[in-house]
């Protein structure tokens, strides 16, 4: 009766609530209205302002870096405090991206957590554990009532291929894609996501310095 009435309320959740269904987990849409922009493209020195000291910028996409570096500055912003939030149900919020137009593919594209005053979404949560007791950031709202946080894409990624790596090489200079891109908060049995939000080509482009064709020419 227990696993039936889980079923059923995992179908509920998904008819009436708008969840996301997984062989075991399911998730509730929050409603944080989440946006997606790129500030710019940042060099080495210029990232170091903007993450915290784990974020492994000597990995393979620094290598043949271009004079504008190798990864894009995005500002993502929800109408609530994804940090407040994820304190008060003591979880992580993780950072999903995709390429638009196939959001199965498997590629390393921007880094999973987000970042406050340069401390990311992990050391964020430890706060709610009790495992940090040091006051840890949380976004201001700006005069719109919206939070903003710090994110990365890789401009590039060309991972080995072997029979161990799942992920496919891309390279956003030599082919510009729209990307989405939506924050995760899993929990043991499920968890809750935002909307998804999508961040043009064009835009991508002009943080590049590359042209692109207007859409439909």
């Amino acid at each position: 009766m227990t696993l039936f009435r889980l079923l059923a309320g995992t179908l509920a959740c998904a008819i009436l609530a708008g969840c996301s269904l997984h062989p075991i987990f399911f998730y509730m849409r929050i409603r944080h209205d989440l946006a997606a922009s790129v500030a710019g493209a940042v060099d080495r020195s210029e990232l170091r302002l903007l993450v915290d000291d784990d974020f492994p910028d000597t990995d393979y996409f620094w290598e043949d870096a271009s004079d504008l570096g190798q990864v894009l500055h995005v500002r993502l912003s929800t109408s609530k405090d994804l940090v407040e939030f994820g304190n008060r149900k003591g979880l992580v919020g993780r950072v999903r991206w995709y390429f638009c137009d196939k959001p199965k593919q498997k590629v390393s594209l921007g880094y999973p957590r987000f970042f406050v005053d340069a401390q990311d979404s992990l050391t964020l949560a430890m706060k709610s554990w009790g495992m940090v007791t040091r006051p840890m950031p949380s976004p201001a709202a700006d005069r719109h009532g919206r939070f903003a946080y710090d994110a990365i894409v890789y401009v590039r990624d060309s991972p080995p291929q072997n029979e161990f790596n799942f992920y496919e090489p891309f390279d956003l200079e030599r082919e510009l894609r729209d990307v989405c891109v939506y924050v995760l908060i899993p929990g043991k049995l499920g968890g809750y996501k935002t909307n998804a939000a999508r961040i043009p080509k064009e835009e991508i482009a002009a943080a590049l310095g590359i042209e692109v064709a207007p859409r439909g020419g």
